[in-house]
């Protein structure tokens, strides 16, 4: 790698990290995980194991989203998708701490199995600190969702 690439390279994932860890770009993954944490309830309070067909979706509408607000940010940069991946994984193992926690969080960030420890967790937190009653079971939580997103469509 030439070393004006290098400089462009460290320069396009320093843009990417702030934007990634900027409150904005954290704040709509936040309040995605707080209104759809009720789902995870009886996996939280350990009344089942079960995984409800609910989490995949949920984990699909997230990713998207995170895919959208970084493909539009890096658009804007001039710097295409594949090529941003590229530069991910040239740094996977780089010697600078903040990008090696960059990539390893933006890898976890599209990972089901983190998606779903977060959603677990926000659903304890909020149980635990009283913010709302458990719901008797995801699927009556969906089907009270649905009913809400009717109501707001109308």
């Amino acid at each position: 790698m030439l070393a004006e690439e290098r400089y462009l390279s460290t320069e396009m994932l320093n843009k990417v990290m702030t934007f990634c860890w900027s409150n904005g770009f954290l704040a709509t993954f936040r309040e995605f995980f707080t209104k759809n944490a009720h789902f995870f309830d009886n996996l939280a309070r350990g009344s089942t194991q079960e995984h409800d067909l609910i989490f995949d979706v949920l984990f699909k509408e997230y990713l998207g989203m995170f895919e959208n607000s970084l493909e539009e940010f890096l658009r804007n940069e001039g710097c295409s998708i594949e090529d941003f991946y590229l530069l991910v994984e040239q740094n996977q193992t780089s010697n600078d701490k903040r990008i090696h926690l960059f990539v390893r969080c933006l890898l976890a960030s599209m990972d089901y199995d983190s998606f779903f420890e977060v959603m677990v967790k926000e659903s304890k937190r909020q149980l635990d600190n009283g913010e709302r009653e458990c719901a008797k079971d995801a699927s009556e939580s969906k089907e009270e969702s649905k009913d809400e997103s009717k109501e707001e469509s109308k």
